[in-house]
């Protein structure tokens, strides 16, 4: 849930997304990520603001913050047919 601070002020809102990659896809991963997924994220709105990548541990192997101008806009984008595709 979004906290308001001040009258009228909007947050925003900060998307994190975590995933592993699959076994033997890293080449097909990074082509997909800068080809599709990028443009796609950024077309809905979403301002990609940091990725981590985890090399050692049983943590996912990705981990991607993005960023939305407010609750309303986080959840449109949440709810499009473009994010579910």
């Amino acid at each position: 849930m979004a906290k308001v601070w001040g009258k009228g002020t909007l947050m925003k809102m900060k998307l994190l997304m975590q995933w592993d990659i699959r076994s033997g896809r890293d080449s097909q991963y990074l082509e997909f990520i800068v080809g599709e997924f990028l443009p796609a994220v950024a077309r809905l709105g979403l301002q990609i603001e940091n990725a981590w990548y985890t090399l050692y541990g049983d943590e996912p192997q990705i981990l991607v913050a993005g960023i939305a101008p407010s609750e309303q806009a986080l959840h449109q984008v949440l709810h499009s047919q473009e994010w579910d595709a």
